[in-house]
């Protein structure tokens, strides 16, 4: 596997960086159901200074590319309620370190793990009938409102989706470059 810096794909620093950062923010986000802002900014930071170092201005621009698209892929989202600040944040910073593909790839491997988790707490919560009732009569509101009193206990913590995103593409663009 090439784990020379360039455009399409980030030198073994921000691999290894990214794994470590989205992990962490895993723990947290099961424990808490929050993505420490400190874990974000660290990642930013150090993101930012590995792309200056290894190629000046067109790093600024990788850096600054990745995080606006990553955090635009779930700004809607966060806006309607669907998740938390801190999971926009954190799939910015994997956007600023690892840059704008592996943040597209990222993104849809992610939308497919929190496709899975989603129907898993329907499962597990008992609403999985309703859900698909409202769906099939196109009551998406109804399909998708869960009663205050479930939703800290119904909730899918998005971080681990975007860790199981990161880990995926990682692990897909390895397969590809064998």
């Amino acid at each position: 596997m090439n784990f020379e810096f360039s455009a399409g794909m980030p030198g073994l620093f921000p691999s290894i960086a990214t794994v470590i950062l989205v992990g962490i923010a895993c723990i947290t986000d099961i424990r808490s159901r929050r993505i420490p802002n400190i874990l974000v900014l660290t990642g930013l930071i150090a993101g930012l200074a590995n792309h200056l170092y290894i190629s000046q201005l067109p790093g600024l621009w990788f850096w600054t590319l990745g995080l606006l698209a990553g955090m635009a892929f779930l700004i809607i989202p966060y806006l309607l309620g669907g998740m938390g600040a801190g999971d926009v944040k954190l799939l910015g910073m994997v956007g600023a370190i690892m840059g704008l593909e592996f943040v597209i790839a990222t993104f849809l491997f992610m939308a497919l793990w929190g496709g899975l988790g989603a129907m898993l707490v329907l499962f597990r919560s008992g609403r999985m009938r309703l859900f698909w009732l409202n769906i099939l009569s196109l009551n998406f509101r109804a399909a998708v409102d869960v009663p205050d009193s479930a939703k800290e206990k119904d909730s899918l913590p998005y971080g681990v989706a975007i860790g199981l995103g990161v880990a995926t593409t990682l692990l897909w663009r390895y397969l590809m470059s064998c």
